[in-house]
């Protein structure tokens, strides 16, 4: 008896590991783990942050890829925001940081790795509402800005 409670004990161990592992790498798989590295040649805004023009390394900052984190790669000028899932119909060329211009002002808006269908997009400051806003009022949108990144 003692031997066939032990054997369960073990069985029901190995599953629950086994369960466990296969989460883990299924969220694993789901975020990328890969920084990209872009030449934004302005100054641009993550959230209410403003970043000068330079050299970027942009990489997830939690284990959930929730949180990007956009490094100058000359100053150390970091920040850090909070992503959601953006979808598209067919995965993308090449990766790619992708801004939203106001009049002057840019703000980073959405991360997309080369080969991948799913980007992160970044939730909209206070300052980018509105503007956004303000620009509505004036019948005009917001330009789109590409930048093209490079695997790192």
């Amino acid at each position: 008896m003692k031997n066939i409670m032990l054997r369960l004990f073990t069985i029901i161990t190995l599953l629950v590991t086994a369960a466990f592992a296969s989460a883990l790498a299924s969220v694993s798989a789901q975020t990328p783990g890969h920084n990209i590295t872009a030449n934004v040649p302005f100054e641009f805004n993550v959230g209410d942050k403003t970043l000068p023009a330079g050299s970027y390394a942009v990489g997830r900052s939690n284990s959930d890829g929730t949180q990007l984190r956009i490094s100058n790669r000359d100053d150390n000028a970091t920040a850090i925001r909070l992503t959601q899932t953006v979808q598209s119909s067919e995965p993308k060329e090449q990766s790619v940081l992708v801004f939203k211009r106001y009049g002057d002002r840019y703000f980073l808006s959405q991360v997309w790795l080369s080969g991948e269908k799913e980007g992160r997009q970044m939730l909209k400051s206070k300052s980018e509402r509105a503007m956004a806003e303000e620009l509505a009022k004036n019948e005009a949108k917001a330009e789109t800005v590409t930048i093209i990144a490079s695997l790192r």
